[in-house]
């Protein structure tokens, strides 16, 4: 009982770090900094939420897309100022501060699975 409890924890104090240390790392990171996966993973996912079909087929990941949108939409009850429609996104004149939102939303949410993961991981090894 007592080794359950370390444990516990331990894997959230484990958990915390890596929310902290992902939300600092995203908040002085442009998501325009280094131009890699993340920009066509948003759009991807503001396709999906917004009922269009994704553009990048090949991905084998409509499940990120679509968990990261619904993490958009979750976001977007808070902040009514997030864009959450490709249209709508795509007639503005500056997307900058939505697109780092939604990057600042999708690094939160892979922190948050990557925390899910050690906790599964440790609860089962």
């Amino acid at each position: 009982m007592k080794k359950n409890l370390s444990l516990n924890i331990f894997l959230f104090f484990i958990s915390i770090i890596i929310i902290y240390f992902s939300y600092s790392q995203s908040l002085t990171q442009n998501w325009s900094s280094i131009i890699d996966f993340d920009l066509t993973v948003i759009f991807n996912s503001l396709q999906v939420i917004s009922g269009y079909e994704q553009d990048f087929r090949e991905h084998p990941g409509f499940t990120q897309f679509l968990i990261y949108g619904i993490f958009y939409k979750f976001f977007s009850f808070f902040d009514q100022n997030l864009i959450i429609n490709v249209d709508q996104l795509l007639e503005l004149q500056n997307p900058t501060d939505n697109l780092q939102k939604l990057f600042l939303i999708s690094r939160f949410a892979n922190s948050i699975f990557f925390c899910i993961y050690i906790v599964f991981f440790c609860k089962n090894l």
